[in-house]
């Protein structure tokens, strides 16, 4: 079964479902991309000023002979498909969570810890500018935050709080991309031109539009009487950011299933983007459901 005992009304069923769901959504879709692409990794390990004093020194070649050299290549692909598989197979504990338990638990914290590395690999790819690594935050959080539902049952972990912050930064690091404090990627611009059919500049106007929003939704949902509405407008815009990935970059000419080799994987491990905004808007309801029960018996 991959729910507890404890689960016995259907909000509950539904906040599991949805954070395993995200969980194994990000597994898969990194799991995808080091098997079939090519992760971010040689922004570290060709990183010449780091590493060519412990290449020279471990292996006694030189630097050129190492960034050149097929075989180091080759091992490296077949590393990151190993990665890859790895990352796969974390997916498949956490479905099993229940009958694996501690070993589950283990495995999906150092999957979490592997993708916390993949986003600082990113962030340095990206010239240390904070909103991309602040934007993963949901990414390597997914595997922490189903191993903190599960948890807590027997332990007084607050989920809602976790959810806050983690999808707080997230859409800060979004925002702060399409409002232009940061160089704005023009895979986005190219996104929304192609998914909405507007110029250049009206898609420009548009993400700052959106980046207003998404620091504002980061803002409303440490308000009580707001968080709802920072909670739905991150799901239906992360819902559609998720799928912009998939409508906004489809050419007819490269056919539907090379199309899908290439871009299912980016849909898949941003499920956390729309599926935690809904989680927490059905904890805020089980959270309800639970006083007013509450209520009624002190009122007894």
């Amino acid at each position: 079964m991959i729910f507890a005992e404890e689960f016995n009304n259907r909000n509950l069923k539904i906040i599991f479902l949805l954070a395993l769901l995200a969980c194994i959504g990000v597994l898969l879709g990194r799991g995808w991309q080091h098997v079939f692409w090519d992760p971010p990794y040689r922004t570290l390990l060709w990183d010449e000023n780091l590493l060519k004093p412990l290449i020279q020194k471990l292996f006694g070649i030189s630097w050129e002979q190492y960034v050149t050299n097929n075989t180091i290549d080759h091992n490296f692909q077949t590393s990151f498909k190993i990665i890859g598989g790895l990352l796969s197979i974390g997916a498949v504990f956490a479905i099993f969570i229940n009958k694996l338990k501690r070993i589950a638990v283990v495995y999906l914290l150092f999957c979490a810890a592997w993708l916390l590395l993949l986003s600082v690999i990113y962030w340095k790819e990206y010239f240390w500018d904070l909103p991309q690594f602040i934007e993963l935050t949901s990414q390597w959080m997914a595997p922490v935050i189903f191993v903190a539902l599960y948890k807590s049952f027997n332990r007084n972990i607050n989920i809602l709080r976790i959810l806050r912050i983690t999808l707080a930064l997230t859409f800060c690091g979004h925002g702060l991309y399409a409002l232009g404090f940061v160089p704005l990627p023009g895979s986005w611009v190219d996104m929304v031109i192609n998914a909405f059919s507007i110029s250049e500049t009206g898609a420009k106007h548009f993400l700052k539009t959106i980046g207003v929003l998404d620091i504002l939704a980061a803002v409303l949902v440490f308000i009580p009487k707001t968080e709802r509405f920072g909670y739905w407008y991150m799901f239906f815009w992360g819902t559609i950011a998720a799928l912009g990935r998939l409508v906004g970059t489809f050419y007819p000419e490269i056919g539907i299933l090379n199309f899908l080799y290439q871009q299912i994987g980016e849909f898949v491990y941003r499920f956390p983007q729309f599926l935690f905004p809904l989680m927490a808007l059905f904890i805020i309801k089980e959270s309800k459901r639970q006083r007013s029960q509450l209520n009624a018996i002190t009122d007894h």
